[in-house]
């Protein structure tokens, strides 16, 4: 993806000031939440209930001029299902939509840090073109269509980001043919 340093969480927390849906104090609070526990500010702006998802994806699409996509209508190209790793598709809340060409589509449910698109950029040797989608949408398809074993689905409704990200690396890491004593 073309210029995506442009993306930040603290222009889009910005923008949401801007548009009168939260407070710069709303935001300071909402950043440190995100810190303490380690989320992506959209969800914490979420949970903190600060912002609706539709206030997010209207604030990502506005500041970033990223398109909006209903993922719940769109028809998921089987040819995209095995791009990513699961661990990682639920770890960024990330879904996979089709492949044109060289491009690679993926809807978002709130924001994906740069690093993170330069990496599914790497992973799937493919340019990346992100849509914004509804949190909770993305996140229903992701369970739906691409689920988690069940070790690592214990683990996230346990409340452990840390133990959930662990067992993903690991997943993730079997799914590539990485053992333990092979990495580092």
């Amino acid at each position: 993806m073309r210029n995506v340093e442009r993306i930040s969480e603290i222009r889009l927390g910005q923008k949401l000031v801007e548009l009168g849906v939260i407070t710069a104090e709303q935001l300071s609070e909402a950043i440190n939440g995100a810190k303490r526990h380690e989320t992506p500010l959209a969800y914490a702006l979420m949970e903190m209930g600060f912002a609706s998802e539709w206030d997010v994806a209207r604030a990502v699409t506005l500041q970033f001029q990223t398109p909006f996509i209903n993922v719940t209508t769109h028809d998921i190209s089987r040819d995209v299902r095995d791009i990513l790793p699961t661990v990682f598709l639920h770890k960024y809340q990330i879904l996979p939509l089709d492949l044109f060409d060289n491009v690679f589509t993926v809807a978002m449910g709130g924001l994906i840090a740069p690093d993170v698109i330069r990496e599914i950029e790497k992973i799937s040797g493919y340019e990346v073109f992100l849509y914004v989608g509804l949190a909770n949408d993305v996140r229903a398809l992701l369970n739906e269509l691409f689920s988690l074993s069940p070790a690592v689905a214990r683990a996230g409704n346990a409340g452990s980001w840390e133990k959930l990200f662990d067992l993903g690396d690991e997943e993730v890491m079997r799914e590539i043919g990485l053992t333990d004593g092979e990495a580092g």
